[in-house]
């Protein structure tokens, strides 16, 4: 699966941690915070439902694959941005 929200806890921890340590408002983060705690059901979800998808068309996973790097982008450029900004 595409691992989309499987990384977000892990991750988004980490981020709430250096944004305590330089004084940010929790106000500031709310958004991280509420992914640590949804994004592992999603994760799931996402999982069973591209299995599902293969299932029936494997054909796709070409295209699945390069909607996985368009993520894998997408998150890059997200967190770019957040450390240009702080």
């Amino acid at each position: 699966y595409l691992g989309a929200e499987s990384i977000v806890p892990f991750i988004y921890s980490q981020i709430i941690e250096g944004f305590n340590a330089n004084k940010i408002s929790p106000s500031d983060y709310h958004f991280f915070e509420i992914h640590v705690v949804c994004d592992d059901e999603h994760s799931l979800t996402l999982s069973n439902i591209l299995e599902r998808f293969l299932e029936r068309a494997p054909n796709m996973k070409h295209y699945a694959s390069h909607v996985a790097a368009h993520m894998i982008d997408a998150r890059d450029t997200f967190f770019t941005d957040i450390y240009r900004t702080y």
